[in-house]
């Protein structure tokens, strides 16, 4: 990763940070973002997408990133069929890369966790029919155990600043071990028990190898959001 990248990783991630907290919601990074970051100390876009996990502020925020245009477009939006609220939006992003004339597009997912009977839930809405309106025929929601998130009946964050930015070469193809000496910290909000969310969506994730899929402790499939219980 070269600097203008690392800089511009910096500016992204503090822009989706302050952009959700600074409306008074938590949010924080969780799946294969959460698990290349615990692993490596890096965010490592050639992933191609960013996954944020939000508690509240669903319309809020969705409204907060679409004014954003000129940042953030939006290609993915899944609404729950009873309160019309959001429960996941993609957007797309242009990467900027300081030597070459492509410029890769990057997927922030944004999933807006629910608590319902002891389990947060987010929607999984792969190989399902996403209509214009954003209501899915069917839901799929994956759980996992609410003593995963809250710390005393709430959710806790934890903040990270480790981030390692010399995994990538520059253009000379020398490696940039030096960056987060010359770059300002960047804060990332992880689960307080970040460890225990990685047991549940990739067990064995202390040993690096391809993950795939997370996993869930509990599953639900569902016509409606009115029959997640």
């Amino acid at each position: 990763m070269t600097k203008q990248q690392a800089a511009y990783l910096i500016n992204l991630m503090e822009d989706i940070n302050n952009t959700i907290s600074g409306m008074g919601h938590k949010c924080f990074i969780c799946f294969g973002t959460l698990l290349e970051y615990i692993r490596h100390h890096t965010i490592d876009l050639s992933t191609g997408d960013i996954d944020i996990g939000i508690i509240g502020g669903e319309d809020q925020v969705v409204k907060a990133f679409d004014s954003r245009k000129g940042r953030f477009k939006r290609t993915g939006l899944v609404v729950d069929d009873v309160t019309k609220t959001p429960l996941k939006a993609s957007y797309s992003i242009k990467f900027i890369t300081d030597w070459s004339k492509e410029t890769p597009e990057i997927t922030v997912d944004l999933f807006f966790w629910k608590k319902v009977g002891g389990y947060y839930y987010h929607c999984f809405d792969e190989n399902q029919q996403n209509p214009k309106d954003g209501v899915l025929s069917k839901y799929i929601f994956k759980g996992i155990e609410a003593s995963c998130f809250d710390l005393d009946s709430s959710v806790a964050l934890d903040y990270i600043k480790d981030i390692n930015f010399g995994r990538g070469m520059n253009k000379n193809g020398t490696w940039n071990h030096m960056l987060q000496s010359e770059l300002r910290p960047l804060f990332i909000p992880v689960p307080y028990q970040y460890g225990k969310c990685l047991d549940v969506w990739y067990p064995d994730w202390a040993i690096s190898r391809n993950t795939g899929t997370s996993q869930a402790q509990k599953i639900q499939k569902v016509k409606s959001c009115a029959d997640l219980r």
